[in-house]
């Protein structure tokens, strides 16, 4: 990812059924915040809808205040 995503990680799958992209991100503490996960259903293009990126970018923001109110 880019950006103010830097610090999340992408993984794909494929298989006979689709493709499938698992979000998670492993820069906060110890802990991996699983943040989205989907079946790609376009069947052009590689990139990540923006309401996706959107939604992403608001679960980073919860899992990052959640990590910093515990300690």
């Amino acid at each position: 990812m880019h950006g103010d995503l830097r610090d999340v990680l992408e993984v794909r799958e494929d298989d006979d059924a689709g493709t499938y992209r698992l979000i998670y991100t492993t820069t906060i503490g110890d802990t991996i915040y699983v943040l989205d996960y989907f079946q790609k259903k376009s069947k052009s293009g590689i990139a990540t809808p923006n309401s996706d990126l959107d939604r992403i970018r608001q679960r980073l923001k919860k899992a990052r205040d959640r990590h910093a109110a515990r300690r």
